[in-house]
């Protein structure tokens, strides 16, 4: 569907805890990225129009690598290479998320949660962003979207968030191609 529309896919996988914990998820998103920066013009894409995209903690994921510009560099990647962000349902306060997850995801230390949070790095200058919820997510995280677009709008940033109807947290993504 989406390359008729001259739109191009990298689809990249990550680490999981328990095996690895913070910040190894976000390393192997940013070295995904990196590759694709770096070998999208082998595939006939366009190296100078590149997006990230996510679903769930892929999605947070995503929005991290928008935001804190540090993972891209140390991938040796411009973050100006980053032309926007598609996190679709992500949760996005690791502060507030991480008291209810398993430990072995950003361990037991509270800064530590913060610093892998995107609360640090809602500044001016990141990249546009469409954050995409289901009307049917659970109200947490539908609050967290709605919350993380005013506060990156309110620095000057181009965010908006959409719910879009008729989705639950998994339908969001299974009906990725449905109108």
């Amino acid at each position: 569907r989406l390359l008729p529309m001259g739109i191009g896919l990298v689809s990249a996988n990550y680490r999981l805890s328990p095996a690895v914990q913070h910040p190894a998820h976000i390393r192997d998103a940013a070295a995904a990225f990196a590759w694709a920066a770096g070998h999208i013009a082998d595939y006939g894409g366009d190296p100078k129009t590149l997006y990230v995209a996510g679903h769930s903690a892929g999605a947070y994921l995503a929005a991290l690598l928008a935001v804190d510009p540090t993972h891209l560099t140390d991938q040796g990647v411009s973050p100006a290479r980053l032309g926007g962000a598609i996190p679709i349902s992500p949760f996005l306060y690791v502060e507030e998320t991480a008291p209810e997850r398993p430990m072995t995801v950003w361990g037991t230390n509270p800064d530590d949660w913060l610093a892998a949070s995107v609360t640090p790095h809602i500044q001016p200058g990141r990249p546009p962003m469409l954050l995409l919820y289901a009307d049917g997510d659970d109200d947490w995280r539908k609050a967290q979207n709605e919350r993380f677009a005013a506060a990156m709008q309110a620095a000057g940033n181009d965010v908006r968030a959409e719910e879009l109807p008729s989705r639950d947290h998994r339908s969001i993504i299974d009906k990725i191609n449905a109108p």
